[in-house]
């Protein structure tokens, strides 16, 4: 626990409201049972959210959800005619710039599916108990 405080407020030391932010979200993840998080529940529990700028707010879920922090892990699902799937990061990323996704059970090729897909934050593999 202690290197992973000292890298964050190491990465961000020239902005300490983003340290707070991370740090307390990490402390809540540490000490509660979540299983997902949306973006709205990071900012409410990281209590910054008025502090942080939405750009910065991207920058610091990117941060927390690179591989050499793993505080969080990005699952996403795709909503789409009232059902919803997990999509695997990958097609994700590929919906992003493409703005197109097959659906996952059907294989039909969804336009504007940037409008169907949302993220979701789940507390990363630090925080499993056989960790």
């Amino acid at each position: 626990m202690g290197s992973l405080v000292e890298r964050i407020r190491k990465d961000w030391q020239s902005c300490p409201h983003i340290v707070q932010a991370c740090l307390t979200l990490y402390e809540y993840l540490g000490v509660k049972e979540v299983d997902e998080l949306s973006f709205w529940d990071i900012k409410k529990i990281a209590g910054q959210a008025e502090s942080i700028a939405d750009e910065d707010w991207a920058k610091l879920l990117q941060y927390l959800t690179g591989a050499g922090i793993g505080v969080l892990e990005v699952r996403c699902y795709l909503i789409y005619d009232g059902e919803e799937y997990i999509l695997p990061n990958d097609d994700y990323l590929s919906a992003l710039s493409t703005n197109l996704i097959a659906h996952p059970a059907t294989g039909e090729e969804i336009g504007d599916a940037r409008t169907h897909i949302f993220p979701w934050y789940i507390p990363g593999q630090i925080f499993s108990k056989s960790a």
